[in-house]
């Protein structure tokens, strides 16, 4: 039964309207549904991701603990496997600079290390099991040429080859000299050795024979 005095027409827009607001209301509902699991979904993966990077913080920092517990171990060994460092010595022929050298072998870790006999040694100044080294006594510094020349001595009798030098080396020297892993170290007048490039400054640290917990970078051979 119709209301009275209400056109049908009338009744139709009504109803429409009416149709049409809690159509629009379910499909907002609807959207703010999605539209909330959505952020809930990214705010889970946001967390899990962060757990995951303090995680991976967490682990790298424990990693770096034990690396620094090793090498502070390493150090210690070494100190008492190579003793206290050799005396100066003063440099005023070239032999003394090759007896310097000896002793500075002998204490990163070739403890054979001997000078060889003058005038017979081929370019060769100080010789050890395992290692070779050439030493020049002069102000001008070493170029690649010397650098290379050592390298091939020491590759053809399968040893580690060591260049010290007072004056020094040319950049060309060095850079070629860190390209095959081959320590330089240049000497002052007491005969004190100081690295010159990074393999040597890896030595200096770690010496010939670094413990098995250590790197590893380096046999010493």
């Amino acid at each position: 039964m119709s209301a009275p005095g209400v056109p049908a027409r009338t009744r139709s827009v009504v109803i429409l309207s009416i149709v049409a607001l809690f159509f629009f209301a379910i499909h907002g509902a609807v959207l703010g549904f999605i539209f909330a699991a959505a952020a809930i979904g990214r705010g889970v993966y946001i967390h899990q991701k962060r757990a995951q990077a303090t995680q991976r913080l967490a682990e790298e920092h424990e990693r770096l603990q034990k690396v620094e517990a090793l090498e502070r171990k390493r150090r210690e060994e070494l100190a008492v496997t190579r003793g206290p460092r050799p005396s100066p010595t003063l440099i005023r022929t070239y032999r003394d600079a090759e007896e310097a050298a000896a002793k500075w072998m002998r204490w990163l870790g070739w403890g054979d290390a001997s000078i060889t006999p003058q005038g017979r040694d081929g370019g060769i100044d100080v010789m050890a099991s395992h290692a070779i080294a050439q030493v020049k006594a002069h102000v001008n510094p070493i170029g690649r040429p010397e650098v290379q020349q050592l390298f091939g001595v020491a590759t053809s009798v399968s040893r580690t080859p060591l260049f010290f030098a007072s004056g020094g080396y040319t950049p060309q020297a060095i850079l070629w000299a860190d390209e095959v892993s081959m320590a330089l170290f240049r000497f002052d007048l007491q005969g004190e050795p100081e690295p010159s490039n990074f393999i040597a400054r890896d030595l200096w640290e770690k010496g010939a024979f670094p413990s098995p917990e250590s790197s590893g970078s380096s046999d010493g051979h």
